[in-house]
């Protein structure tokens, strides 16, 4: 267990980033390192005019949250940004780092992904590698979880600042990470009237192989639709999701616009990103809905760390926690 503290070694200063959440896996990682790290400059980052920021358990981690990191950074600060809005957080990522005079190819940058939206997370992440910006992501993989995850869907919205060619001579072929709420997967679906669809159930480990099934079920609507081609993708490798991304816009690149979205773990939102990233013609849309169910998980089942840089990134350790 306390081997997570390497990645907190003084070989390099450190910056911080963390989101609130009201899971019992967004203390995870600040539970673990229990207070014995030293961080140079630390970022929160929350909605507080949401129904997210409303709930007794997000106050109470909150709370936690922001009384560990002030004890362990030398400067600590929080940022809040709309959940409607989460090119916010580019923006106020970068003032923070402009009015700290932080050169981030200096620092170790360490994230705790745990708690972002992934349209948050593919902000922030966007801002980092556009930085420069190397290290570790940390990510709590809870014990099991609840459904429903979520109720309805409010709207179905795309992320600004991938995908710079779009070509309207082109049809669309829309790539969604499926999980377990199927309702949002089937209104970007129903959105964007695709041509084609590749459905990726994603494949998680030996003693996670129910999810898989769970995920099947809840997108049975969407998997039923014509010309949706169901096939896997790794829950555990990012290396290996990445190559089956890319396996998909080798067979079609050339000829779609290609509009992604994961509804999976956020470890898949991970490969999406980079794969995003990398191609103009790739777009990433997300459904936001209407409200979340407060109790969908429980437990920390283990935490999984991810080097990442401007061009990748892999898993290259993982610890067991299998706190209750």
């Amino acid at each position: 267990m306390n081997n997570i503290h390497k990645y907190f070694n003084v070989d390099s200063p450190i910056v911080y980033f963390s989101g609130y959440g009201f899971e019992e896996r967004t203390i995870g990682v600040l539970s673990a390192i229990k207070g014995k790290a030293s961080i140079d400059y630390a970022f929160s980052i929350g909605f507080p005019s949401s129904f997210l920021g409303n709930t007794l358990h997000w106050k109470q981690n909150k709370a936690f949250i922001d009384d560990r990191l002030a004890e362990i950074s030398k400067n600590y600060d929080i940022v809040n940004i709309s959940v409607k809005h989460p090119v916010e957080v580019r923006q106020y990522i970068r003032e923070r780092i402009e009015k700290f005079k932080i050169d981030l190819q200096k620092f170790k940058t360490i994230v705790d992904i745990t708690s972002f939206p992934k349209s948050t997370l593919f902000m922030l992440l966007k801002e980092l590698v556009e930085s420069n910006a190397s290290g570790y992501l940390f990510y709590i993989e809870p014990i099991d979880y609840e459904l429903p995850i979520s109720l309805g869907v409010k709207d179905v919205r795309t992320l600004p600042f991938f995908g710079d060619d779009y070509d309207p001579k082109k049809q669309k072929l829309l790539i969604e990470i499926l999980g377990f709420e199927g309702h949002r997967a089937y209104a970007i679906w129903e959105t964007f009237d695709p041509h084609k669809t590749v459905a990726l159930i994603g494949v998680p480990s030996s003693s996670n192989q129910k999810w898989k099934n769970i995920s099947e079920k809840e997108n049975e609507l969407l998997l039923s639709r014509p010309n949706v081609n169901k096939r896997e993708i790794s829950f555990v490798s990012i290396k290996e999701a990445t190559n089956t991304l890319e396996e998909i816009y080798k067979e079609a690149g050339d000829k779609y616009n290609i509009i992604v979205s994961s509804l999976g773990t956020k470890l898949s939102a991970i490969p999406l990103f980079y794969f995003a990233n990398r191609h103009k013609n790739v777009f990433i849309t997300f459904s936001r809905a209407e409200e979340y169910t407060e109790h969908y998980s429980y437990g920390c089942n283990k935490i999984v760390i991810i080097a990442f840089n401007t061009k990748s990134a892999n898993i290259i350790d993982s610890y067991d926690l299998n706190i209750q």
